[in-house]
């Protein structure tokens, strides 16, 4: 059962084929076919392998992609994993946590582009605790959704927000954009930064790997007490 998988590249030039739909990801998933063809008689051709794209990547000038075969879909996740950190996304139904309240957001102009790194500066950034932007999304003002922030940090120059999956392409200098501030998804930042325990979900005492394969040691008390569980 293992994946077909290849990967193929190509010049950024062609009909119905454009720079901004790739950066936007428009053809991220997109169905792929490859064909045995008799180019004398392109009539006369066989299906030979299907699947999807993976991410659409930029390099010096051009666009990479893994193709990825049928078999890729017996791997995705289908409903809830058991995990301890949290599968719901900051902000939403299922989270509940208000991102209106100050110091949870920010509206900011970006200063300069450099591959997948944004730097931003003004707007309402002051409010905004070192390093908050980390797991969180940018998108441009009044539009939603947005892109997620894999990671924050900021110089003389400006807070620095690195951008996943090469979707930086899709912004421009002088944008202006809506920031939110992220979550690493423990059960220790939902209670102690957000007061959302109630709400948090995932499961964080369920027993790890370390835990099932453990077994009697000399220098452990064996009283029958329980276990305390590492909460993160």
């Amino acid at each position: 059962l293992a994946i077909d998988n290849a990967e193929i590249s190509g010049a950024l030039l062609g009909d119905g084929l454009s720079e901004a739909d790739l950066a936007a990801g428009l053809y991220d998933g997109a169905k792929v076919e490859t064909w045995l063809v008799n180019w004398q008689s392109t009539s006369q051709r066989t299906l030979i392998a299907s699947g999807h794209f993976g991410v659409i990547k930029r390099l010096d000038g051009a666009w990479q992609v893994e193709v990825r075969g049928l078999g890729d879909e017996l791997s995705q996740t289908t409903g809830r994993r058991y995990s301890r950190h949290c599968d719901a996304r900051l902000g939403d139904a299922r989270c509940g946590v208000n991102m209106s309240v100050p110091g949870r957001f920010a509206i900011a102009t970006i200063a300069a582009i450099n591959g997948s790194r944004i730097t931003v500066t003004g707007g309402t950034l002051a409010s905004i605790a070192h390093n908050a932007f980390t797991h969180g999304r940018i998108s441009r003002t009044g539009e939603g959704g947005g892109d997620d922030i894999a990671s924050h940090w900021s110089d003389a120059q400006g807070i620095h927000l690195e951008v996943w999956g090469g979707r930086a392409a899709r912004y421009a200098v002088g944008d202006s954009v809506d920031l939110q501030i992220g979550c690493d998804k423990s059960y220790t930042t939902c209670r102690a930064v957000f007061a959302n325990g109630s709400n948090f979900r995932g499961f964080p005492h369920i027993p790890g790997n370390d835990f099932a394969l453990a077994t009697a040691k000399e220098d452990q008390v064996h009283d029958g007490s329980p276990l305390v569980l590492d909460n993160d």
